[in-house]
């Protein structure tokens, strides 16, 4: 059974959802106008950020959305079925386990109760360190890093975290291996 994708305004976009839209390949030999279908991993409110089914990713813009001819399909992606985004440091290893980047890093800023950040730097798609803007000379830093990432930088990300609770988000529970 094939997908049937319906138009969809920029607004009702959300995580999870498939989307078909148009792409315009001008380069060298390009092969100019074709469709491309994907999954959305991130949505604000001037960006739609979509893992296309070819293993690319593609960021749609709200000012260009008519000139994409978005459509939505009504299968849903299954975000458990994702790799988590992790919030590591580098001292303790992994912090916590969030379902998207975004819930990775706001856990992190209400964490030290700052919610600004001074410094992103982003290494690649799936792999980042934010550096927090406090008020005092301690400004904490972390990663925030696709769990299927962590390895390629010798991480574990099989290690348990040190927030796990779901209804405690800020409990620090010790490692079974700590003192």
């Amino acid at each position: 059974m094939s997908e049937t994708f319906e138009p969809v305004d920029f607004r009702d976009v959300h995580e999870g959802d498939r989307l078909q839209f148009t792409t315009n390949d001008n380069g060298f030999g390009g092969r100019g106008q074709y469709r491309r279908t994907g999954s959305v991993v991130r949505a604000t409110d001037k960006t739609v950020r979509v893992a296309c089914d070819d293993g690319t990713t593609a960021v749609l813009r709200r000012a260009d959305w008519s000139a994409r001819a978005a459509g939505k399909s009504a299968q849903k992606t299954d975000l458990e079925s994702t790799p988590p985004w992790l919030v590591v440091s580098m001292d303790q290893g992994v912090l916590r386990a969030e379902p998207t980047s975004a819930a990775a890093l706001n856990w992190f800023k209400r964490l030290h109760g700052c919610n600004r950040v001074r410094e992103r730097r982003q290494y690649s798609e799936y792999d980042y360190a934010c550096t927090l803007a406090t008020d005092g000379e301690y400004a904490p830093s972390a990663g925030i890093v696709r769990a299927d990432h962590v390895r390629a930088h010798g991480g574990d990300p099989d290690q348990t975290p040190l927030y796990p609770l779901a209804d405690s988000p800020y409990e620090y529970v010790a490692r079974p291996d700590e003192d």
